[in-house]
């Protein structure tokens, strides 16, 4: 069975629910089903002619329901980037993610990033410095 790979066009960059394949995913703005994808990512300390790193990515579940397929994911990673929304904070979920990557013999490096900042209801600030009490961060 052939499988289709999307390609994204540089000049559409913003292209959010590309991964989102399950009808619930694309509507509520959520991932219930882990998809993955491959950038080719130029930057100076690539090796090699060409010039550019590698990037595998896996957009997985967060909501603990999911923690085993959140689990096994991690266990294939070198880095995580562990999204907050920033209308909500941080989620138990969230706490568990964190603390499960922490916790593995070989953990991944993780980048915390904040999502939804351009909604209404967002509190970027307020996630911000409750992240960094979280995280005993000094300057956020």
């Amino acid at each position: 069975q052939e499988r289709h790979t999307p390609h994204v066009n540089p000049a559409e960059k913003e292209q959010i629910g590309l991964l989102d394949t399950l009808a619930v995913e694309r509507e509520r703005g959520i991932t219930v089903k882990a998809s993955t994808a491959t950038m080719l990512y130029p930057h100076p300390s690539a090796v090699g002619p060409e010039g550019v790193l590698l990037i595998n990515c896996i957009d997985c579940p967060g909501h603990s329901d999911f923690s085993s397929e959140v689990a096994r994911s991690l266990s294939f990673v070198q880095g995580a980037v562990l999204l907050l929304d920033a209308t909500q904070g941080i989620q138990a979920q969230t706490w568990t993610v964190y603390e499960k990557a922490k916790s593995m013999a070989n953990p991944p490096e993780l980048i915390l990033a904040l999502t939804k900042i351009d909604l209404d209801a967002a509190r970027p600030i307020d996630v911000a410095l409750t992240v960094s009490e979280w995280l005993s961060v000094e300057d956020p």
